[in-house]
């Protein structure tokens, strides 16, 4: 279930970087800043849970159906990557959680619980928050990157 979106500071938002585990194995950090211009779900998710690992590859293809940029947010402090590998069906891009994301603090908010959400616009906006399991069929991500442009 969608949440009303909260304002959060927008330079928050796109100053926020996470380490990247790609699928070579090189560890880089990403910023929003680096996906303006499509819109971006980013799920914040531990690889002990069983649900959230059973929504990746369905996030997985919807995003590629709908083309926006789906960002799978690990929280776990030592992430059991050959599990989330293997319940996405292939290797992709994976952020790994800072400290402050594992302590249920985001720069979106706080993650009351997982799976939980970050719906940001084609400028880097926090459209929805979502807490809980994602309901695929809710996301209107092409509306919202159009409503977004449109500014």
């Amino acid at each position: 279930m969608a949440e009303q979106t909260v304002q959060m500071d927008p330079e928050a938002i796109l100053a926020a970087s996470w380490l990247v585990d790609s699928a070579d194995g090189v560890e880089h950090r990403v910023k929003v800043t680096d996906f303006l211009g499509t819109p971006i779900l980013i799920y914040a998710f531990t690889s002990f849970c069983t649900e959230c690992l059973a929504q990746l590859p369905e996030i997985l293809q919807t995003s590629r159906e709908a083309d926006f940029l789906f960002l799978p947010l690990c929280l776990d402090k030592e992430p059991d990557r050959e599990a989330i590998f293997a319940a996405m069906g292939e290797k992709t891009i994976l952020l790994l959680g800072s400290g402050e994301e594992q302590m249920g603090q985001s720069v979106f908010g706080e993650i009351e619980s997982v799976p939980a959400a970050f719906l940001l616009g084609c400028k880097g906006e926090l459209l929805e928050r979502y807490n809980g399991n994602l309901s695929i069929q809710h996301l209107s991500i092409r509306a919202h990157c159009e409503d977004s442009s449109e500014e």
